[in-house]
C-alpha cells in the first residue's frame, strides 16, 4: 500500500487519490463523480478514527471512560 501514500504519512496525496479514482471501473465511475468518491473516502475515515480520538481526548482531558461519559 505504499504506492498509494505519500512519503510523509499514510494520507495519499491529491494526485494518488485521482488515479485511485482514475482506476476504478467505468460502472462505478458513473455511481459517483470525483467529488462523491473523495466525500466518502473522507466519511469513513472520519468513522474509524473519531472513536479513537474520542478515547483520546477522554482520557487526557477528563475523569472519565467514553461509556460512563456518554451515559451521564
Amino acid at each position: 500500500m505504499a504506492d498509494n501514500t505519500s512519503e510523509k504519512g499514510s494520507h495519499p496525496t491529491e494526485d494518488q487519490k485521482k488515479a485511485m479514482y482514475d482506476n476504478l471501473s467505468p460502472e462505478q465511475k458513473q455511481k459517483q463523480t470525483y467529488t462523491e468518491w473523495v466525500k466518502d473516502a473522507y466519511s469513513n475515515q472520519y468513522e474509524n478514527w473519531m472513536p479513537w480520538i474520542e478515547d483520546k481526548y477522554l482520557a487526557w482531558f477528563g475523569t472519565d471512560n467514553k461509556a460512563s461519559y456518554a451515559t451521564k
